[in-house]
């Protein structure tokens, strides 16, 4: 049982230390924007159900996204998501002043607050794309089929390349090869 507690501390402390810049951040922007701030017990209860509010919808937004560039909609995806994600904060930031009436914000308030979330979040996932984390090591691999292709066909730049890299699997190549013949 002990371990249990400790383990829930680490935990919790964890958490606090995630979640303690967002609230000073919006506690902030609270005071700057409305010179005044609610009742302090009250306004940490609604930013910590903003936070899991805007977290859940946000896990969906994103499994949704996942789905999508699995369906090769990739072209639409970054646009998708930051749309998402700026409904969902706006959504939960709404609800949230709904369910505390004592937590009254304006709507400037209210905005800021969405579009510093909606820019942390699209700094956050541009930053935390897969699309580049799965290109970078080989830059050279890349340099090197941009150089082949000025002169080769694609089915003859895949063999030379192949050749060259019999540690990159053969879709690998094909899917690069593709990418930057386009």
């Amino acid at each position: 049982m002990k371990s249990f507690l400790q383990s829930g501390g680490i935990v919790g402390g964890l958490l606090v230390l995630l979640v303690l810049p967002l609230l000073l951040l919006d506690i902030g922007l609270i005071w700057l924007l409305e010179r005044s701030l609610p009742a302090p017990l009250s306004l940490l209860i609604a930013l910590c159900c903003f936070y899991s509010i805007s977290f859940g919808f946000g896990l969906l937004i994103d499994g949704f996204g996942a789905v999508l560039a699995s369906l090769r909609y990739t072209r639409a995806l970054p646009f998708l998501r930051a749309v998402g994600h700026l409904a969902t904060s706006a959504g939960s930031l709404y609800s949230v002043t709904w369910l505390f009436p004592n937590v009254a914000l304006s709507p400037l308030t209210m905005s800021v607050i969405v579009f510093v979330h909606w820019l942390g979040a699209h700094l956050w996932l541009r930053n935390d794309s897969p699309g580049k984390a799965g290109t970078a090591p080989n830059d050279s691999l890349d340099h090197q089929i941009v150089q082949m292709l000025r002169t080769a066909t694609v089915p003859d730049c895949v063999e030379t390349i192949q050749q060259q890299y019999p540690n990159v699997s053969k879709l690998e190549i094909l899917r690069r090869v593709r990418r930057i013949s386009r």
